[in-house]
Formats: structure tokens, sequence, C-alpha cells
């Protein structure tokens, strides 16, 4: 079976005109486009652990006109400048992480608390003035909550978990875990399906509660959160941060924008810095880490310019000035 797999993996890429290529050949292919590369065997050593792919949605900033098949690259173009922009965002991306896993769990203990007072301590799952309307998909919110409490694997789910009663599907059902306390339900639960609890928690009053608690608008806390779990997601799946537009980017209070771009210049509405500034908002008011942004992020920015303003102000293939200081716009087909 896996034979069979792969061979259609090669049947479809040779169907529409790729070609596997050698570290070697990866360089070469480089080098014969125009880019500048001073160390034939470290550019390969980077490919080999990078993935060509991967690298592309980053030089191709550096070609001269990508969206309609012109690959050449841009005179000067370089492979350390880009290279460097590459590492600079891992780092960034790193610090990302760490900031989101505080984020994480605070919402994680904040839910757990206000939920507890407001409503019950007990039946998350079930509970009045919290889920969201029952959908016959497997999006609802009580599929989501009983998915994550089936996929868990810790001893305390299984601890709380009542009867051996089985759906059809061999798994436990939503009856199964009506003694189990919302502060233990939390754990289980993934970022997403948390992100969409707290969405659901308007009508008990637990929103307005959390978003005091974090020093966070009402109005605003629902597209923060789920903001943050877009923004986890890309670090965690090692996506791209540099130039990438922000599908769902968060609500953010004028008062808060407008001074963060007094302070760190100008950042588009879809950037990645927008998100940036609301975990900066939450870190602080909570007092986990307050002045994060000065003291853990621009310092990286502000050692990679290009990666300053791929973060602030993110744009497509085509249309961005490189380093080598050469503008790049797209222009239409023939």
């Amino acid at each position: 079976m896996a034979g069979a797999y792969l061979s259609l993996i090669s049947v479809r890429r040779f169907s529409v005109g790729k070609t596997r290529l050698t570290i070697s050949e990866q360089v070469r292919l480089l080098k014969e486009r125009g880019l500048k590369v001073a160390d034939f065997e470290e550019c390969g050593r980077f490919l080999q652990m990078t993935n060509y792919y991967r690298f592309s949605g980053y030089f191709r900033y550096w070609q001269s006109d990508p969206l309609h098949g012109s690959n050449i690259f841009i005179p000067g173009a370089d492979f350390d400048t880009i290279r460097g922009v590459y590492e600079a965002e891992q780092e960034f991306s790193s610090e990302c992480s760490r900031a989101l896993h505080q984020i994480e769990i605070i919402l994680r203990a904040n839910f757990a608390y206000y939920c507890s007072f407001n409503v019950s301590g007990c039946g998350l799952v079930q509970r009045e003035g919290f889920s969201a309307p029952r959908e016959s998909s497997s999006s609802s919110l009580d599929h989501l909550i009983v998915r994550d409490l089936n996929l868990s694997k810790e001893a305390f789910i299984e601890h709380y978990r009542a009867g051996s009663a089985f759906s059809g599907d061999d798994e436990f059902t939503a009856e199964n875990y009506t003694n189990l306390p919302s502060w233990v339900v939390v754990e289980a639960l993934s970022f997403g399906t948390l992100s969409r609890c707290i969405e659901a928690s308007e009508l008990s009053g637990d929103i307005s509660e959390i978003a005091r608690s974090l020093g966070v608008a009402k109005k605003t806390i629902v597209s923060q959160v789920r903001s943050f779990v877009y923004l986890r997601n890309r670090c965690a799946h090692n996506l791209r941060l540099w130039n990438h537009s922000v599908l769902n980017p968060p609500k953010v209070n004028n008062n808060i924008s407008n001074r963060a771009k007094r302070k760190y210049g100008t950042f588009g509405d879809r950037s990645v810095f927008r998100i940036l500034v609301c975990l900066e908002t939450v870190l602080s008011s909570s007092g986990v880490a307050k002045g994060w942004l000065d003291r853990r992020i621009m310092p990286l920015l502000g050692a990679n310019p290009e990666l300053k303003r791929g973060i602030l102000t993110p744009h497509k293939y085509g249309d961005y000035t490189p380093s080598c200081g050469l503008t790049l716009r797209a222009t239409a087909s023939p």
C-alpha cells in the first residue's frame, strides 16, 4: 500500500512538470537564477536541514516576478541575507511561543475559575448559559469538548469518567463526564476548543469576568483569544510569520493601537505584530511579563530590519522592497 501511495505521488509530481533535484542541483539552480551563494557546501547543508520548498517562501521575495513565472533573482540578492531573515524569524517564533504558552495557562485558569462560580462546578458540557446552539455536526462545541476528553489519556480524566456506557462509535459520551469539575475539564481541552468555550460563555457572564481580569475589553476578547490560537498554531507548525497576512485579525481598542503605533511604528491591520500588541496587553495586565514587547521582541526585530518590516507591514510576492534596494512590483500577465 505504501509503495502504491508513493507511486501515486510520483505520478502527480511529474504530471505538473516538477522534477526531483538533489541538494547540489538545488544549490546550482539557485545560482543559475542569479542568487549570490558564497559557500556552496554551506548552502547545501542549510537546504538539507530546512527544505528547498520551505525556504522558497522567503527567497521568492527576492525574485523578479514569481507571481507570473519569472524566478530570476534581482541584482544583489544574496543567500546569506535571506538565510538571516529565516533564522531571525525562528528565534522570533520561539519568543512568541513562550509568551503564548503563558497566555494559554492564564486563559485556562481564568475560564475554569469564573465558570465554576458563575454556573456550576460540574457538567460543563451540559450546563445552560454556556454551550453554543447544538449543531448536528462534528464542529459543535459540545462535540469538541467530548472529543478532547475522549482523546485524553491523563489519569485525572480517567478517574472522573462515570460508568462504562459507550456510544455507537465505542467512545464515551457527555453523560460519562457529568461529574467532571470544570477546572478539570479545562486541562484536557485543546487551545482551540478552549477558545470556543470562552466565546460561548457570554450568556453566563463568564466572558465579562475573564475580560476584566485580563484587562481586555469584553468586545475584543473573543477575537483576541482566537488570534492567540491562530498564532500559536502557526508557531507550533513552523509556518512562516514573516510577510504573513493574518486571516482573522484581532480587534484592538483604538487607544491601544494608536499608542503602540506611536511607540513601535506603523503596523498593518492584518500583521502578526497586531496580535503581539494584544499579547503585550494581557501579559502586562496579568502581571506575568511587563514590557514583553520592549524586552523580548523589539530587540530581535531591531537586529534584523528585514524581519521587522515583514512582521509589521506584510507584503505579497512581487510587491516588496528587499534589502538590496530594488522595489518589486507585480505586473499584469500579457
